[in-house]
């Protein structure tokens, strides 16, 4: 039979995953492990990493035998006293704050107040799984994260395996979808050192181990040497400006530092806004000390040839060839991206520009966890930021 109409061209990219992605697994799944029978668990992500695994050819050991880990576990839960003397406790990190590239001590935990305190003050080559809420994002201890005093809702992993190369492979796609397929819960979902031990774990060749090991522990070297030069730039900034280190201890509230944390202010002064929050004299505090520097104060317009917020727009993600990578505001402050995405050139291409990001450039988040700042590197160029 012939016809008039032309053929339709096919699609330069496909434009966004099917919403529904139909996979079968074989009956040996259903009896392995918990005999979970909810779909995600077997999501086609896991099939793949654990057919790759399977087919490498390698030998396998889940990450519970005595020659890959000796020890997984966490810390049980306490009631968390703080104190605001550092010398009294330990500085203390949220599990999300230990994936952070530089993880500030804000926050002391008084030390007396809590029990089997080694097993919290994680050890340099340890490795740390988030098992709460974000499961499964990992990150390899150095010399920085060992001084903190660390949540319960970090597994610890101690390996015997060298650490570089158990942490590759936990960071990876094919780990990271291991990982991920063993949460449970719905509202917040949850992950157990039980689940994390029959991971498999492909054991390669000792020396191609000792490769990797040492690519990740050289870049987690160089990562403690960046911060401990911009522990120095700070310190040296203070000293440029002639200021002591700023803290609420020096804000002017009506009872000192202790709660309620109450002030007061003059009607004048309220600029139509009668939220409390606006008000808080820290900020007043701050700008008060910086003009008590050796420099006069300008405003950020002054310095900067453009300060702008890129368009919001429907953002059409698609395969990693097809698009432009997207950094959300909650990527700002961590060590890596986890569960990069990407933006699709074609059907994204009129705002792309406008959301570009370029080196030398500052981002600030303006909402959720406001004010964290990126100075955008290299690596960065290019890629496509959030509005």
């Amino acid at each position: 039979m012939r016809t008039n109409a032309l053929p339709l061209p096919e699609p330069a990219e496909p434009l966004a995953e099917p919403k529904v992605r139909p996979f079968s697994v074989g009956v040996r799944w259903l009896r392995e492990g918990d005999s979970r029978l909810d779909a995600t668990f077997y999501a086609n992500e896991a099939i793949a990493a654990r057919r790759v695994i399977e087919d490498s050819g390698f030998d396998i050991k889940p990450l519970g035998d005595p020659d890959v880990t000796q020890k997984l576990f966490w810390p049980s839960r306490f009631k968390r006293i703080y104190t605001s003397n550092p010398k009294e406790g330990y500085p203390f990190l949220q599990a999300s704050e230990a994936l952070m590239f530089r993880p500030l001590m804000e926050r002391w935990l008084a030390g007396s107040k809590a029990s089997n305190a080694a097993d919290y003050l994680a050890r340099e080559g340890w490795i740390l799984v988030t098992r709460s809420g974000a499961v499964g994002r990992c990150v390899l201890v150095g010399k920085r994260l060992s001084r903190f005093f660390l949540s319960e809702d970090l597994i610890r992993i101690v390996p015997v395996l060298p650490a570089g190369y158990l942490y590759a492979y936990l960071s990876s796609w094919i780990g990271q979808a291991l990982v991920v397929k063993e949460q449970y819960g719905m509202t917040v979902t949850h992950l157990e050192p039980q689940h994390l031990a029959r991971l498999p774990v492909p054991l390669l060749p000792d020396d191609e181990q000792q490769a990797i090991h040492g690519q990740i522990m050289r870049a987690y070297r160089l990562r403690d040497e960046a911060n401990d030069l911009l522990d120095k730039a700070d310190e040296l900034l203070h000293a440029e400006l002639g200021l002591p280190r700023f803290d609420e201890s020096q804000v002017p509230y009506l009872f000192g530092s202790s709660k309620p944390k109450a002030f007061a202010m003059r009607a004048a002064e309220l600029q139509g806004r009668l939220d409390a929050s606006f008000h808080v004299p820290i900020a007043k505090a701050a700008v008060e000390q910086l003009r008590k520097g050796k420099y006069r104060l300008l405003q950020l317009g002054e310095l900067a040839t453009r300060i702008f917020i890129p368009p919001r727009f429907k953002r059409i993600y698609v395969t990693p060839q097809h698009g432009v990578p997207f950094l959300p505001p909650s990527h700002v402050p961590l060590i890596k991206p986890f569960d990069l995405k990407f933006i699709s050139k074609r059907a994204n291409a009129q705002h792309i520009k406008e959301c570009t990001l370029r080196e030398r450039w500052a981002v600030v988040t303006r909402s959720g966890t406001v004010g964290r700042v990126l100075y955008v590197p290299e690596q960065l160029d290019g890629w496509v930021g959030s509005d």
